[in-house]
C-alpha cells in the first residue's frame, strides 16, 4: 500500500497556476483481451501541434489509477503540452508484458490521434512516478515493443521508477511486487537497464535518497550505464527523502522536468515546417533525384539510397534535401537521423542551413572523427568549403541507430550550434554571419543515410 499512498500524496501536493486546459476524459484507446483502458488527456485552449507527455501512475503494478496523475496532467498543460494520464492492466489479473503493452498502446492511439489531440506526433515523452516511471523507461529504451506505435518516446523523466530488476536483492521491501508482476518472464526482460543503447530517448532521473521501495543504486547505476553509452541523462537525488515528497520539492523537481523535457520536445513555439515524410517530397529540393527515395516499414523517412551523382562547382556536399520553404533568420532545425555506410573515418551526415545557392550556404558535417576536413562547420562562399568550427567533440558514434540532430542559429551574435543527442552540450560551434537568412536541409558529403521527423522553428524572412 506504501507505493499507492505516497504516489497519491506526490500528484495531489502540486499547485497549477489557473490556465484555460480542454480535457478529454475516458476516452478508451485499447480493449485488450476484453479489458477497456481509458486515457484522460487535457491540453491547452490554444495550442496547435503542441508537444505531448503521457503520464503514469504508480501502484507497484498492482494500484492506483489514471486519475492519480491529474495534478501532474493538469501542471504539464499548464505548460504548454497535451497531457494524457493512461490506464493499464494490473497485477494479479495480468503480469509481463501486459503492462508495457498497454502503455505502448495509449502511446499509439496518440500519435495516431494527433490531429484530434492537437499534438505533434513526433514529440512525445513519458514520465511516471515508482512503476510508472519503470513504464515510462520502458516506452523510451525498448525499440522492438514501441516500433507499433511509431518508436520510442523523445524524452523520459523518471521519478524512482525502478530501473533494474535483475538486482532483486535492492528490493528489499518491494522483491514480491517484482516477482509478481514478473510471473514467468526473466526479469531482464522487465528492465529498462537491460535496454539502453545508443541513440535512446534522454533521460531526467529524481530519486530521493532514503527510499527503501527502490533503492538510490537503482538510479545511479541506470545514470552510470546511460553515461557509459552516451544517451543523455541527469539524476537529481534529493538528500533524506523517500519513496515521494511534496511541497517545495515537488514544485522544484517538477520545474526541473519541465526544464529538461522542453530542451528535447522544443515546447516554447509551433513548428514553422514539419516533415514526417509519410507523404510526398516535393517540399524539398534534391540534389540528384534518382539518389532519394522514401522508405517505410511503420516510420516512413527519406533516405539517400546511394551516391550522389551531383557534381558540385566547388568542392562541397553532393547529396542534399533542401527544403523549399521558409526562408529563416535565428532559427532551430531538429531532424532524426542515421548512417547507411559502413563505419570508417569520414563517414558522415550533414545538415544545412543559410542556403542561397548551390554555390552559397553553410552545412555543418557530423563524422566519426575529427580532422580539417571532417565533423566541422563550413562556409560555401562561392570557392571550396573552408572550415568555421571553433569548438568540436570527438566525433559521432553513429553505430546503425537513429540519433537527434539539432543545429540552432543566432543571426544577431552568428552563433552556430550543432547538437547530436545530447541538447545540453554543443557538439559542434562556430561564430560565422557571411549569410544572415536562407533555408535549411540535410545530406552527405559522400555516404548514405536516413531522414525523419524534420522540425524547423524561428523566424520567417523574405528575401535573401
Amino acid at each position: 500500500m506504501a507505493v499507492l499512498v505516497l504516489a497519491s500524496v506526490v500528484v495531489f501536493a502540486l499547485a497549477v497556476a489557473p490556465q484555460q486546459i480542454h480535457w478529454e476524459r475516458d476516452v478508451t484507446f485499447a480493449e485488450p483481451g476484453g479489458t477497456r483502458l481509458a486515457l484522460d488527456l487535457a491540453r491547452p485552449v490554444e495550442c496547435d501541434r503542441a508537444p505531448a507527455m503521457l503520464c503514469l501512475h504508480g501502484g507497484g503494478w498492482s494500484q492506483g489509477n489514471r486519475q492519480h496523475m491529474h495534478g501532474i496532467v493538469k501542471d504539464w498543460a499548464a505548460r504548454g503540452y497535451v497531457a494524457a494520464t493512461a490506464s493499464y492492466r494490473l497485477v494479479p489479473d495480468a503480469t509481463w508484458p501486459a503492462q508495457l503493452d498497454d502503455v505502448v498502446a495509449a502511446l499509439a492511439f496518440l500519435r495516431k490521434n494527433a490531429v484530434r489531440f492537437r499534438l505533434d506526433p513526433e514529440r512525445i515523452g513519458a514520465t511516471g512516478f515508482s512503476a510508472g516511471g519503470h513504464l515510462a523507461l520502458m516506452l523510451g529504451f525498448d525499440e522492438a515493443r514501441t516500433a507499433v506505435a511509431g518508436g520510442p518516446v523523445r524524452v523520459v523523466v523518471n521519478y524512482f521508477g525502478p530501473t533494474d530488476l535483475r538486482a532483486l536483492e535492492q528490493f528489499k521491501d518491494a522483491a514480491g511486487m517484482v516477482r509478481d508482476l514478473a510471473g514467468d518472464a526473466p526479469f531482464a526482460d522487465l528492465s529498462p537497464a537491460a535496454f539502453v543503447n545508443v541513440g535512446d530517448a534522454p533521460v531526467l532521473t529524481l530519486q530521493g535518497t532514503k527510499d527503501t521501495l527502490v533503492h538510490p543504486r537503482q538510479a545511479r547505476s541506470l545514470h552510470a550505464l546511460l553515461q557509459k553509452t552516451a544517451v543523455p541523462t541527469q539524476l537529481e537525488l534529493l538528500d533524506g527523502r523517500g519513496h515521494g515528497w511534496r511541497g517545495k520539492d515537488l514544485t522544484r523537481t517538477q520545474d526541473m522536468a519541465h526544464a529538461f523535457a522542453g530542451r528535447y520536445l522544443h515546447a516554447l513555439q509551433p513548428p514553422l515546417a514539419a516533415a514526417d515524410f509519410d507523404t510526398d517530397t516535393d517540399a524539398f529540393e534534391l540534389f540528384d533525384q534518382g539518389a532519394w527515395q522514401r522508405r517505410g516499414d511503420g516510420r516512413t523517412r527519406l533516405a539517400l539510397a546511394k551516391k550522389s551523382d551531383y557534381a558540385p562547382t566547388h568542392r562541397s556536399p553532393t547529396g542534399l534535401a533542401i527544403l523549399r520553404e521558409p526562408q529563416v533568420g535565428s532559427f532551430t532545425l531538429d531532424v532524426d537521423a542515421r548512417s547507411m555506410t559502413a563505419e570508417y573515418g569520414h563517414r558522415d551526415l550533414c545538415l544545412v542551413f543559410g542556403y542561397q545557392s548551390p554555390t552559397r550556404f553553410y552545412y555543418a558535417h557530423l563524422a566519426s572523427q575529427p580532422d580539417e576536413r571532417a565533423h566541422g562547420v563550413f562556409l560555401v562562399h562561392d570557392a571550396d568549403r573552408a572550415n568555421i568550427v571553433q569548438t568540436k567533440s570527438e566525433g559521432v558514434r553513429w553505430g546503425d541507430h537513429w540519433h537527434r540532430l539539432r543545429v540552432q542559429r543566432d543571426v544577431t551574435s552568428g552563433r552556430i550550434e550543432v547538437f547530436v543527442d545530447d541538447f545540453a552540450t554543443p557538439a559542434l560551434t562556430a561564430t560565422d554571419r557571411t549569410w544572415l537568412t536562407g533555408r535549411v536541409g540535410f545530406g552527405s558529403f559522400d555516404d548514405q543515410g536516413e531522414f525523419d521527423a524534420l522540425r524547423l522553428y524561428g523566424e520567417r524572412v523574405t528575401g535573401g
